[in-house]
């Protein structure tokens, strides 16, 4: 619990370069041991805060924000990001949640994004 508090910020941008286009869809969301598995579990961590990471790793600066670099390429659009930590934060259960992992893959990879 104290890595994963430590360690969650980098982890979720790690796996967030997954979804976005690093890994094949069946490794996105398969089971557990996927980026959406992994990312579910992230949630039930008492005291993490899985939005702030996920917002830091899409929007952010410097390192924590790997990812804010696609604002400058128009890929994927600040609202399209902006609706992704919505769905992921108030996703009613797992399905949800991975449904929303889902739907921002398939759109980086429509989109070609490269991270």
């Amino acid at each position: 619990e104290a890595w994963v508090t430590s360690q969650g910020q980098q982890l979720t941008r790690t796996l967030l370069g997954g979804v976005m286009g690093h890994l094949s869809p069946s490794r996105v969301d398969a089971d557990y041991g996927s980026c959406a598995g992994v990312l579910v579990c992230l949630t039930q961590v008492p005291g993490a805060t899985l939005r702030e990471w996920v917002e830091a790793a899409l929007t952010g600066t410097g390192t924590a924000g790997l990812f804010a670099v696609l604002d400058a390429t128009g890929r994927v659009a600040p609202e399209d990001k902006a609706a992704f930590v919505q769905n992921l934060v108030t996703a009613a259960d797992e399905a949800a949640f991975r449904r929303a992992v889902r739907q921002f893959s398939k759109l980086c990879r429509q989109r070609a994004v490269v991270v």
